[in-house]
């Protein structure tokens, strides 16, 4: 029984990195979504836009997995990378009040900064999503990666929907000094449930495990650049080619019509 209770704490713990990762999408995609259109008065299609902006850098994973895989970090391939992109990832948030702000007043200035601070935010999500899934299946086996992976989404549905109810607990009503004191709390939340959730999980390698991982990284890596070889890939087949179709379209309609639901419900709402 206690070897049950010790396993299902220690999955649990794994699947905190999501409590942040959920933060910042409830923050995106529930309240700067919604302030930016109708407090703001920006046009949907920017904001949208904005929005899907790391959707488009998810690509970047099989260049930053290849990255990671054969420049360890003080005998680290994925701890280093996964704390670093979520410290940076939520530092960014302190700024998107200003330019959601910004664009809202029309300045292209503050546009430009914002579509920078949404190109770091996808590449620095890519890391995360690289770093965390690579970690995950090497501290696991076959036996007990479903579970890991079935209760790491659970934790990160139900920690978006409880970062949505403590938005509206901890900001009612919209301010500009309310907004920018919520985002300012994304950096404690998600460097602290990652950093408890990862932290001496990883082991770290000797000079000689290292020397053996990076050769068989690159035995099994495919000679050239990443995207390339992913690219030729999709072109020579037309099974792998209509499924990445398929999964695109899929997760574009869902996004897309989550961030139309999430303006318009509050108005039918009312």
């Amino acid at each position: 029984m206690w070897t049950l209770v010790r396993s299902f704490l220690h999955t649990l713990r794994i699947a905190l990195p999501k409590v942040g990762v959920g933060w910042m999408f409830a923050l995106l995609t529930i309240d700067f979504n919604r302030v930016s259109i109708v407090e703001l008065g920006i046009a949907a299609i920017i904001v949208t836009s904005l929005l899907s902006v790391h959707y488009m850098l998810a690509p970047f994973q099989v260049v930053i997995g290849r990255f990671a895989d054969t420049h360890p970090i003080a005998g680290y391939r994925r701890t280093p990378y996964l704390v670093i992109a979520s410290v940076v990832a939520s530092l960014l948030f302190l700024l998107l009040p200003a330019a959601a702000h910004g664009v809202g007043a029309g300045s292209m200035l503050w546009l430009t900064g914002a579509i920078v601070l949404f190109v770091l935010f996808g590449l620095c999500m890519a890391t995360i999503g690289d770093s965390y899934h690579s970690l995950i299946a090497e501290v696991t086996n076959e036996k007990t990666r479903g579970g890991v992976i079935a209760v790491v989404w659970i934790v990160m549905i139900m920690s978006t929907i409880a970062s949505a109810i403590l938005m509206n607990k901890i900001r009612p009503e919209y301010s500009p000094e309310a907004m920018q004191a919520l985002y300012n709390l994304t950096p404690l939340i998600v460097i602290g449930f990652t950093l408890i959730g990862i932290w001496g999980v990883e082991k770290r390698m000797s000079p000689a495990e290292l020397t053996e991982s990076l050769r068989r990284s690159r035995l099994v890596a495919p000679p050239g650049n990443p995207l390339r070889v992913a690219w030729q890939t999709l072109n020579r087949n037309a099974e792998t080619r209509a499924f990445f179709l398929f999964i695109f379209i899929a997760i574009f309609a869902i996004f897309l019509q989550d961030n139309i639901l999430e303006v318009s419900a509050p108005k039918y709402l009312a």
